[in-house]
């Protein structure tokens, strides 16, 4: 009897990994510990925005908005605040914006995933807790493009 048990286990783990890559969110999703940690995490997001989309043109960012429960999170408040202060335009979802925005955040152990959708281009970073308790990027973004490796 136990030795279906752990394949099972294994299967019926791997089936649902598995459709978990399948679901591509269309909001974004913040969830993270402290109020501090919203300004490293937006902050990258803006930079990321900035580096990728100039903002000359009258540059407009349609930002999918996190579910109504974290209607009011610190990361969504800073990030409009912050890309609407470096001059981009942020639209309603309409069909005037040229760039969609979407970002992911969840707690990892004692650090934070961020994944940042841009078009059609994915960064991903983990940030971690430095001795200090602060929250820091732990590696560079690694990003993607049409599902291939930048």
């Amino acid at each position: 009897m136990h030795r279906l048990a752990i394949p099972l286990c294994l299967a019926l783990a791997a089936i649902s990994l598995a459709g978990c890559s399948l679901i591509r969110p269309t909001e974004s999703w913040v969830e993270m510990g402290a109020d501090g940690d919203a300004v490293p995490l937006s902050e990258t997001i803006v930079v990321f925005v900035a580096q990728s989309v100039p903002v000359a043109g009258g540059a407009a960012i349609i930002l999918a908005a996190p579910p109504a429960t974290q209607a009011a999170n610190l990361v969504s408040l800073q990030v409009r605040e912050k890309l609407e202060a470096r001059g981009y335009t942020i639209a309603a979802g309409d069909a005037a914006a040229r760039h969609r925005l979407r970002y992911l955040i969840s707690t990892y152990g004692n650090g934070i995933i961020l994944r940042i959708t841009l078009d059609e281009t994915e960064a991903s970073v983990l940030f971690a807790r430095d001795s200090g308790g602060l929250l820091r990027a732990g590696a560079p973004l690694a990003m993607r493009q049409n599902g291939k490796v930048l």
